[in-house]
């Protein structure tokens, strides 16, 4: 039995306010983190708030990365789904997701081998050097949760009808924690 796509008969306010709420929770929460963190962070010293707010530069433009690279994905499955395209829009959601795992890998070695050299370029208190690089290297090495968590979130907005089981199939081999 056939679903109907919501996209071409959900009425365009209603349509608006239910693809946007998932979103919204999301950056609530990122934004929520981002302010307990600072709390807690601002519990140890001023050179850590410091330190902590220099790495949420890098924080967002790792987001606006994820989130970039997946509404431009989302965007081509949604299209190519509409146009019953199927299998292109399997490849796009491949290609997404290969994009994804590529970008996550750029972060982390930025994690690995450029975050003391970010930090410097904002501040040359060692404290703050100290504090930023340890903080960003954590953020850095983990931004695949980030970009695969992104992908998700966007491929599953795609219509009912969304990427077949052979997508899932080659993302779960290539991410085995999933």
């Amino acid at each position: 039995m056939e679903r109907e796509n919501k996209m071409g008969t959900m009425p365009v306010p209603k349509l608006v306010v239910n693809m946007s709420q998932p979103i919204m929770v999301s950056m609530l929460v990122q934004s929520m983190y981002n302010i307990v963190d600072s709390v807690f962070v601002a519990r140890i010293s001023e050179d850590a708030l410091t330190a902590a707010s220099i790495a949420y530069s890098a924080q967002m433009l790792q987001i606006a990365v994820a989130v970039g690279t997946d509404v431009g994905m989302n965007a081509l499955v949604s299209r190519r789904l509409g146009a019953k395209q199927f299998r292109e829009a399997n490849e796009a959601a491949t290609t997404g997701l290969v994009l994804s795992i590529l970008s996550s890998l750029l972060f982390v070695l930025w994690g690995v081998f450029g975050t003391k050299a970010f930090i410097r370029q904002f501040s040359q208190d060692e404290a703050i050097v100290a504090y930023g690089t340890t903080y960003l290297k954590i953020c850095q090495i983990f931004a695949a949760g980030i970009f695969l968590g992104t992908f998700t979130q966007r491929l599953l907005q795609s219509p009912p009808a969304g990427p077949s089981p052979v997508c899932w199939r080659r993302w779960r081999a290539l991410w085995p924690s999933l």
